[in-house]
């Protein structure tokens, strides 16, 4: 590597990742991921591991273009109060 070259090591692969993971040491229980279903599966999946539920609003193309409140409020609303009834 010469002297001009600059090499940046992310430890995380992207901004939602680390929202998650900073959500995780903050010790927040539910997480709600605004978008397509499936985002960031894999590290969703490893959160709940750590005791953090990860749901996703499920968005299609429709609630992209034209917004997904509609998709929103209900998810939120729901796990809220599940997140209510246990403790």
């Amino acid at each position: 590597m010469t002297a001009k070259e600059i090499s940046i090591i992310h430890p995380r692969p992207s901004s939602i990742v680390a929202a998650l993971y900073t959500l995780r040491d903050l010790n927040v229980d539910v997480a709600i991921l605004h978008g397509p279903p499936g985002c960031s599966f894999k590290h969703a999946r490893l959160l709940e591991e750590d005791g953090i539920h990860v749901v996703t609003t499920g968005l299609d193309e429709n609630g992209f273009v034209f917004g997904g409140h509609d998709r929103l409020v209900p998810v939120s609303y729901t796990h809220l109060r599940a997140h209510e009834t246990r403790g």
